[in-house]
């Protein structure tokens, strides 16, 4: 006797929901280490076209499949979980980078292979959950909330599995596995042969599980030189990226080193993250384990005296200093050289800190155990935040980006809430009144991250009292590195001459000095002009030689009389970043996609391989989303198509751009993003299965539902900042509970809508879910990429703006059709 076939599918689309949602996190971590940042972004499209494709299946072959449910589905679960673990050996295989693509004229075949291959266990999955649904449209409302609250879940659980067991393949694996046990379930309404084949699956499953060192190695292809497996002393994963330490004879990590330093470089480990980011473990000659707070000297090295991130010390001798992002720990070395008594060290990654301080503790020196040195692992800003009032004499910040994905990588392209106005502002608060802020980042030809931090600095020091900001920031520059300090008291001509002094003294190019406008070309052609020259004739600023703008730009900036009209005409973003559009890295203008390259990748900027990403999914997903049209079956009307596809299309925007408001308030992307994901899909599910309790009619039941998610929608634009603000300071535990009120009531009415209508069309005719699950799907394809582009253009609160309206439009076109 079979059992109750309506339980097993409840179980069967909750485990599918689970490793799916599963599977899309891991590939984030897994793409961001394989290729770049950008390609993170793909994966949340991928997931949703293969709701499209799995719509689509079910579409063209509903009548065949319908006699076979159960086999179906157990080959269907077999196929995603089988294709899962197969997914990284064949994509580890394929030759892609983004050298493949130039522009849009050039989309290589390889690239839409690679986007097909990692297409088909979401076409699985998609079908699976797709017919289940269609077969149990009378219970529509509970089996949506299986579907929804499988994924909530599966956000929690794959973190979980990616911080404790190894990253971004055991993800990728785990996920498959729970594919494999849903098809297990699935084949106790079969023969035995199929419970036999499930349980032989599995096993080898598990033993790919243990052996994944081995079976699913990611070769480092991005650091220059490449890495091999050999020279990796240590591999560690968890949800927030991939760490290597490496043996490093080369010395990557001494920065943009004076030429003037003949000395002897320390020996030292490198440390890479997701095969591109790196920093530096120096090594330490000690004899005691337990430093003491007097013992220094063996921390100092002539060295830092010729590093450019240390010349901030021939300006101030800091009592006390916070490093943002100390990664190995130079910073804090150079902190004890110059003999900083109170030094507070903090960064996000727990993996390099657990590194230094204690796999490699004897290497270092002991570093982060030095009484002079408190570690904290958290986000740099809200750290920062949390401190109170306390105020210190030196706030560092060396490099701090990745290039690569967060945890909420494949819902953001590159958002950084350390390089907003906001964030100024709170540096600028946290500062003595001789206090300095400094910073270390590229600087290209012409210049556009450092220029677009004298931007946000200006406006920053504006809203501060600053009179005439220009007069609070120096800039010099070593190789192709330069350093930004800013200081709360001006800059006199004295002090200018005197870092003048020191620059040539170190050979290091002082690229903007207050007060030095009259003699600024003297300067440049002064006795530091080969390094200048050095900047000039790097190859990675080649592209731009032919741009009339020059680093010279931060005078002309800074002279300029109308700072908007210069930020608008300059050839790159410079725009002020704020915490409503936190796109720093992201300088190129929509205006010249076609024209620009990116400074890595010398090929497609980041816009481009976004709008590339885009433009392929949409066009492999319009192939999809046309075949219905060209077939002569009942299909929806335009009212019922435009509902569906906008409920689709407004809630992966709502989704999105709510990960990104969070980060900041919850102080890390994983809390975002597991927060956001499993309260909003849960909640959702909650509203989904209440909506056939509420015994109101589906006009009114609709019309409440959508109203509300529009009036919750604009208290989020107008008011969520504000709560934010206010709660900052609480205990974790609170900002969550306050996180969790804020999106309970959205995401339950969010759930309503969807069932609702699939309730109405299969009393019309069964037959229609399939081609309301595809446009639905197909326009969360869309929602996916959009709300990039539009919170990149516009900011965060138009994205949340743009989909309250859609869901307006949405209601209009149901409600034309019930009346």
């Amino acid at each position: 006797m079979q059992a109750n076939r309506k339980y097993i599918s409840l179980i069967n689309i909750f485990l599918v929901s689970l490793s799916l949602l599963g599977l899309q996190v891991a590939l984030t971590r897994v793409f961001s280490v394989l290729f770049w940042y950008h390609f993170a972004f793909l994966v949340i499209s991928l997931a949703l076209l293969g709701f499209t494709g799995g719509g689509l299946i079910l579409y063209l072959f509903r009548e065949k499949l319908l006699d076979k449910e159960n086999l179906i589905l157990w080959l269907s679960n077999c196929f995603f979980g089988i294709s899962v673990l197969f997914l990284i050996p064949v994509l580890t295989r394929i030759p892609l980078s983004t050298e493949l693509i130039d522009d849009f004229s050039s989309v290589h075949f390889t690239f839409i292979a690679f986007i097909l291959i990692t297409l088909i266990p979401f076409i699985f999955a998609g079908f699976t959950i797709s017919f289940i649904l269609d077969r149990n449209q009378t219970n529509i409302n509970l089996f949506y909330f299986a579907n929804l609250l499988g994924s909530g879940i599966g956000c929690w659980l794959i973190i979980w599995i990616l911080d404790y067991l190894g990253g971004g393949p055991s993800g990728v694996i785990i996920s498959g596995i729970i594919a494999l046990i849903a098809s297990f379930i699935q084949s106790i309404n079969l023969k035995k042969k199929y419970v036999l084949i499930s349980v032989f699956i599995l096993l080898f499953s598990v033993i790919a599980f243990l052996n994944q060192n081995r079976l699913f190695w990611i070769d480092n292809y991005k650091f220059y030189p490449k890495i091999s497996k050999s020279e990796i002393i240590l591999r560690r994963w968890n949800s927030l990226n991939c760490v290597d330490v490496f043996k490093n004879p080369m010395h990557f990590g001494l920065w943009a080193i004076s030429k003037k330093y003949n000395g002897p470089k320390p020996e030292q480990l490198g440390v890479v993250i997701d095969s591109w980011a790196a920093t530096s473990i120096f090594k330490v000659q000690r004899e005691d384990k337990q430093p003491s707070f007097n013992e220094i000297e063996c921390y100092k090295h002539e060295i830092f005296d010729y590093l450019p991130a240390s010349f901030v010390y021939t300006m101030i001798r800091p009592e006390n200093a916070l490093i943002i992002g100390v990664g190995g720990g130079v910073d804090v070395l150079a902190a004890l050289n110059y003999e900083v008594k109170d030094i507070t060290a903090v960064d996000i990654n727990p993996l390099i800190i657990e590194a230094v301080k204690d796999d490699f503790r004897e290497y270092s020196g002991y570093i982060y155990h030095h009484p002079r040195v408190k570690v904290f692992v958290a986000e740099g800003r809200h750290f920062l935040q949390m401190q109170g009032n306390k105020k210190y004499d030196l706030l560092q910040l060396s490099g701090v980006d990745t290039y690569t994905a967060s945890q909420a990588g494949a819902f953001a392209l590159s958002e950084n809430y350390i390089y907003t106005k906001e964030a100024f502002q709170l540096y600028l608060d946290h500062l003595e009144p001789d206090g300095i802020l400094t910073m270390t980042r590229w600087l290209f030809q012409p210049p556009r991250h450092t220029l677009r931090i004298c931007v946000i600095a200006y406006e920053a020091m504006k809203s501060r009292g600053i009179e005439k900001p220009e007069n609070n920031i120096v800039i010099i520059a070593s190789g192709i590195f330069s350093v930004i300090v800013i200081r709360k008291k001006p800059f006199t001509e004295e002090d200018s001459f005197q870092i003048a002094l020191s620059c040539f003294e170190k050979r290091f190019t002082p690229i903007y000095l207050p007060h030095a406008a009259k003699y600024r070309k003297p300067l440049m052609e002064s006795s530091s002009e080969h390094n200048l020259k050095e900047v000039l004739d790097n190859p990675m600023n080649s592209v731009f030689k032919s741009s009339k703008y020059n680093i010279n730009a931060f005078y002309d900036f800074f002279e300029a009389e109308n700072k908007e009209e210069f930020i608008k005409n300059y050839p790159f973003n410079i725009t002020l970043c704020t915490d409503n559009n936190p796109f720093f890295f992201e300088h190129e203008k929509w205006s010249n996609l076609l024209k620009e390259k990116h400074i890595f990748f010398k090929k497609a900027s980041g816009q481009m391989l976004l709008m590339i990403t885009i433009i392929s999914v949409l066009l492999i997903g319009g192939v999809f989303l046309l075949i219905p049209f060209f077939m002569k079956r009942l299909n929806l009307s335009i009212p019922f198509q435009l509902y569906f596809a906008g409920l689709g299309l407004s809630y992966i925007l709502i989704e999105t751009v709510l990960i990104q408001r969070f980060i900041l308030f919850l102080g890390h992307p994983v809390y975002a993003l597991s927060v956001i994901i499993a309260v909003l899909l849960s909640s959702s599910g909650l509203g989904s299965y209440f909506s056939d309790k509420i015994r109101w009619d589906l006009s009114r039941k609709i019309s409440i539902a959508i109203l509300s998610i529009v009036l919750l929608c604009m208290l989020l634009v107008f008011f969520l900042s504000s709560v934010f603000s206010y709660f900052l300071y609480s205990p974790l535990w609170v900002r969550i509970l306050i996180s969790v009120a804020i999106l309970l009531p959205l995401g339950f009415c969010m759930g309503i809508p969807f069932p609702s209508g699939i309730s109405r069309i299969s009393k019309i005719s069964e037959s229609l879910l399939p081609h309301a699950w595809l446009l639905n799907a197909y326009a969360s394809v869309l929602g996916s990429g959009v709300c990039l582009i539009i919170a990149m253009s516009l900011g965060f609160n138009a994205v949340i703006v743009i989909s309250a309206i859609i869901y307006l439009i949405s209601l209009f076109s149901i409600r034309r059709v019930i009346q």
